[in-house]
């Protein structure tokens, strides 16, 4: 699937590394792959007697110089109007898992250390979800002078500066990420590795089988995005195809169903007249052996 592609891709420190850079100090390289480690990503709780199941994506800890703060990537493929208040429960539920290791005293005391989570769209729309409660409620003139803010950062893969990346595989992927959304593959002489493929496959969602043609090891023709997109668009035109056949059978039954419903509803009107009729004839039969 997509999200198990992308965790497996930007799990590695150097990739991982590059993006938080990208996101948090506008590229520049503060943080060194040497300085993350891999953390927990369980973030079920129970608050006040309610269980909560989560399980982040990524979550690596930084130890830069005397600092340490933790960082998470949410891999997200749609825009969601809700990503904000989700973004604000998940970075409550890790302030909440520190405050219970205090508790339980895996922490020093008093000691909460920074997390910043960050947001890594993967759709081929442009974001257009608001990224803080204050855009959130633009439109509410009484809460924008008062209102306690929170804000997350996203980032649009396919729209990433390459000028201010330095992982080679991470500026390869936003490239040709953008690339097979856009529908013109400008490398197509280019050849990349199988791993470099499968990703691509599964975040641009295409049902891409790479397994039909190629081994792991192998390398993978940009021509073949091409040649998968051709046949993905002739599918979906096969089933548009279909579904009107289907529309239109849909609609003859039901207009044979009215006209069922219509003679039923005839019958019926004249099996009551043929009842009254009988009525009146017995009547009369009635009338007639009395004189």
């Amino acid at each position: 699937s997509a999200d198990v592609v992308s965790k497996e891709f930007f799990r590695d420190n150097e990739t991982f590394c590059d993006l938080i850079n990208y996101a948090m100090y506008d590229g520049r390289q503060v943080i060194k792959p040497e300085e993350l480690m891999d953390e927990d990503t369980d973030l079920s709780a129970s608050v006040d007697g309610i269980s909560i199941n989560r399980n982040e994506d990524i979550i690596k800890s930084i130890h830069h110089n005397e600092y340490f703060m933790l960082c998470s990537l949410e891999n997200q493929k749609v825009n969601d109007p809700t990503m904000l208040f989700r973004t604000l429960m998940y970075v409550a539920m890790h302030y909440h898992k520190q405050l219970k290791r205090i508790e339980d005293k895996h922490y020093p005391q008093n000691t909460v250390y920074p997390f910043n989570l960050i947001v890594n769209y993967e759709g081929d729309e442009k974001w257009v979800c608001p990224t803080s409660i204050r855009e959130y409620f633009k439109d509410h003139p009484l809460m924008q002078e008062v209102i306690n803010d929170f804000n997350y950062t996203v980032i649009s893969l396919r729209d990433l500066d390459s000028k201010k990346l330095h992982s080679e595989r991470l500026k390869t992927l936003s490239s040709l990420v953008n690339q097979v959304y856009n529908k013109d593959i400008k490398d197509r002489e280019r050849y990349i590795d199988y791993d470099m493929a499968k990703t691509i496959t599964g975040i641009t969602g295409y049902p891409f089988d790479l397994k039909a043609y190629f081994n792991e090891g192998d390398n993978v023709p940009m021509t073949f995005f091409e040649k998968e997109e051709a046949k993905y668009n002739e599918l979906q035109n096969q089933y548009k195809r279909q579904m009107t056949f289907f529309e239109k059978k849909e609609a003859e039954i039901k207009q044979s169903k009215a006209e069922i419903n219509q003679l039923q509803s005839q019958c019926t009107k004249q099996n009551q007249e043929l009842e009254k009729l009988r009525a009146e004839n017995e009547q009369l039969k009635q009338q007639l052996e009395l004189k």
